[in-house]
């Protein structure tokens, strides 16, 4: 719930394909991070913090997908 303004700030301002493009890139990173604390048995803040990481990921994500869905819908009637 934190991140959905800034996010939809993001999407309303640069696009929805910068919003995607963005979720997709942090994503991409927190999975890799989660990787690498496996590997190296990393402290629990360290989880806490990839997985808010991944959160954020994953409304810049769903924030722009939806935006297009409604759109499709709108324009197919």
């Amino acid at each position: 719930m934190l991140f959905e303004v800034p996010t939809g700030v993001v999407a309303d301002t640069w696009g929805r394909r910068a919003s995607y493009m963005i979720g997709s890139i942090t994503l991409l990173v927190s999975t890799l991070l989660y990787l690498w604390m496996w590997r190296v048995q990393a402290p629990f803040y360290g989880w806490a913090l990839s997985s808010m990481f991944l959160g954020l990921g994953f409304t810049f994500f769903s924030g722009a997908t939806e935006a297009w869905i409604v759109d499709a819908m709108k324009a197919t009637g």
